[in-house]
């Protein structure tokens, strides 16, 4: 992934960047619907793919929300 995923996605938890890495953690108090309705938007944007909010939910990390994106990229 990129570091302009990770810029956007530190917006969406209202982080400071170098804090968003692969291992940042998706929890109840900034894993909300709104912050996964921004994911979708923002794997949209940079990407040209739509990945499922229930997918994304079950995310525990930054990085598993890559592997998510990659592997609907794969089969694009």
């Amino acid at each position: 992934m990129n570091d302009k995923f990770n810029q956007l996605m530190a917006e969406v938890f209202e982080v400071n960047k170098e804090l968003v890495d692969n291992e940042f953690e998706l929890n109840r108090d900034n894993w909300d619907s709104l912050a996964i309705l921004s994911t979708i938007a923002i794997i949209d944007e940079l990407y040209g793919i739509t990945v499922p909010g229930t997918a994304l939910f079950g995310c525990k990390t930054i990085g598993e929300i890559q592997k998510l994106v990659q592997s609907h990229l794969s089969n694009k």
